[in-house]
């Protein structure tokens, strides 16, 4: 039995309006070709006979994440975009699948469909969660993690190397005197594999270059900037507080500042801020933020995954089943000494 790809996800593909190809499925249910079945979608019936001999189709990658392209972080839709342009030029085709339920903590039922109604010669999956990345690993599907594969589950992945990145941030911000310093976390250590090593090598850092006093404080919060307000309101509620925070990325910089600015906090003189990711936008802030870079640009990125799936496509070995990107420290002005006490 054979489905349709969902609608939103063949109008892409087609590159035509939701109208006009309801339309068309009108047509098609009306010829007996597919039949429409509420609630799981339409269903190739009859198979129509090319008019002209079928060209050869470049290979077809998938990528899977939780929220639409347009909400993702500008990075992330730098290097998609690079990647659909390397898969273009060798005939390749990249299809963009979103929604909460294929990282649900139950998945298994929504990938499996989504899986057999869009066969993919490979899968990139990006922010996936430990049931995500299982059910890939169980089922065998061919992917590549955009991210950190969680030890138990071994998928091929490629990402920060963030150890390194969280144990150079510390070491930086507490060989500046500071002793009560933040790391901000997205979602939850079970949930993103990558959380997990970046908490690890913070932890590190003060263990290894112990402090007098040196407090190392770890928060895990949900995505968005009134998830993120509320963390900071209570870490700022009363003394002592923080003078040094590391965050997740750019969009979570921006909440930071804009949360010291509203407090009459300044930059770095009072709180040092570090970003662990860089976004275009960054360059435009004053003072220029410290941050991170992965390699030189999306496309530097975007090329080490593409001959990931090159391989897994090709059936051939992988050079590294894992790989890490060693990021590049910029600078910026955005820490200095901790204040006098």
């Amino acid at each position: 039995m054979e489905w349709l790809p969902g609608e939103r996800v063949l109008a892409e593909i087609l590159q035509v309006s939701r109208r006009t190809l309801s339309a068309a499925i009108i047509l098609l249910n009306k010829e007996n070709i597919v039949r429409s079945e509420k609630g799981r979608g339409n269903r190739i019936v009859k198979r129509m006979q090319p008019m002209c001999p079928e060209m050869h189709a470049g290979h077809k990658v998938g990528l899977l994440i939780p929220d639409p392209l347009g909400l993702m972080r500008p990075g992330t839709a730098l290097w998609v975009n690079d990647l659909r342009s390397k898969l273009s030029e060798e005939g390749g085709v990249l299809t963009t699948f979103h929604g909460a339920k294929y990282f649900s903590k139950h998945p298994a039922g929504a990938l499996g469909r989504l899986v057999e109604c869009n066969p993919q010669s490979c899968w990139v999956i990006a922010r996936s969660s430990l049931e995500t990345q299982r059910w890939f690993a169980e089922q065998k599907v061919p992917c590549v993690l955009a991210g950190t594969s969680h030890p138990e589950v071994n998928l091929p992945d490629i990402d920060t190397d963030h150890w390194a990145l969280c144990f150079h941030a510390a070491n930086t911000i507490l060989g500046k005197g500071h002793r009560k310093v933040v790391l901000l976390l997205t979602e939850s250590p079970r949930y993103m594999a990558s959380e997990q090593d970046a908490e690890a090598g913070f932890r590190d850092a003060f263990k290894r270059r112990p402090h007098d006093g040196a407090e190392p404080i770890i928060v895990y919060h949900k995505r968005g900037a009134d998830n993120l307000l509320r963390v900071l309101r209570q870490l700022f509620s009363s003394p002592p507080l923080p003078t040094a925070i590391i965050t997740t990325h750019g969009m979570d910089y921006l909440t930071v500042i804009s949360f010291m600015a509203q407090r009459k906090f300044y930059i770095p003189s009072q709180v040092s801020v570090i970003s662990r990711n860089d976004d275009t936008f960054l360059d435009a802030l004053v003072p220029t933020p410290t941050r991170y870079r992965y390699g030189s640009d999306s496309q530097f990125y975007a090329g080490k995954l593409y001959k990931i799936i090159t391989h897994i496509i090709g059936n051939t070995p992988l050079p590294q089943r894992h790989v890490r990107i060693e990021p590049k420290f910029i600078k910026g002005e955005s820490v200095a000494n901790a204040p006098a006490v």
